[in-house]
């Protein structure tokens, strides 16, 4: 059942873009974002693993989601702050 449910969400998202070529970008760099989030994950919880990512790709992430970043965010307008 995994891997059909990975086969099912891939094909949708292929027949979602299909019909939405214009969404293909936000999609492709939406993995910046959570290359970002994992690299935040693992500094702050397994450092040891976090050590072994090069400095060259951590620098990478980093400008890419400052490329990406004003399309992925959002004001929660019913969060106050």
């Amino acid at each position: 059942m995994k891997v059909l449910r990975g086969m099912l969400e891939a094909t949708i998202n292929a027949e979602y873009l299909r019909l939405n070529p214009t969404e293909l970008d936000n999609f492709l760099d939406w993995a910046w974002v959570e290359q970002h989030k994992l690299y935040n994950f693992l500094s702050e919880n397994s450092p040891d693993s976090y050590a072994q990512v090069s400095q060259e790709n951590r620098l990478l992430t980093e400008s890419e989601l400052t490329r990406v970043r004003s399309r992925f965010e959002y004001v929660d307008r019913n969060c106050r702050t």
